[in-house]
């Protein structure tokens, strides 16, 4: 991708969130990559940003979307495709996160199997109700919960190391 693509971020605010801790380091570079391609993920965004860039900022969206509702709500708000139509399980392995990799390929043989279920259009009630119907993914939204920290404490350690592949740092 084009430097001049890249979200900048300055050396001042760079300190702060790394002494705040690994989830506001991701927030924050995560949040400047979504804002640099206009906020929405979608063709334009991955055509702009380099794979990195997008592996990074889908999982902000996966960490958001599983610690607020689980794998119903993620695949209820049409995330599946994002996940398991792209290499974001690869793109994690090759990260150094093999766990964070397995977990996801689990979820795509539910979501294979569940998934068109799932994403149909329902009353608040109809989706509450989704949770007692698709039991299968409570070990799995139990299991990323547990493991949550640790993925978080990972994807930073990632971004850190290759900082230049996120964002580009200012004075």
């Amino acid at each position: 991708m084009d430097k001049s693509r890249r979200a900048l971020v300055t050396q001042a605010e760079l300190r702060c969130v790394t002494e705040t801790g690994a989830d506001a380091l991701v927030r924050m570079v995560a949040e400047r990559t979504a804002e640099a391609v206009g906020g929405c993920m979608n063709a334009a965004a991955f055509e702009a940003l380099s794979p990195q860039q997008v592996t990074l900022w889908a999982y902000a969206i996966l960490r958001d979307e599983m610690m607020e509702g689980g794998c119903v709500q993620l695949i209820h708000n049409g995330w599946g495709n994002l996940f398991f139509r792209n290499p974001f399980a690869r793109a994690v392995r090759e990260w150094g996160m093999a766990d964070l990799a397995a977990f996801m390929n689990k979820m795509r043989r539910l979501w294979q199997r569940y998934g068109d279920e799932l994403a149909r259009p329902c009353s608040d009630e109809e989706f509450m109700a989704l949770y007692e119907r698709f039991p299968a993914f409570d070990v799995l939204d139990d299991y990323f919960v547990l493991h949550e920290e640790k993925f978080t404490l990972d994807v930073a350690r990632y971004v850190e190391e290759h900082l230049e592949d996120f964002v580009t740092v200012v004075e």
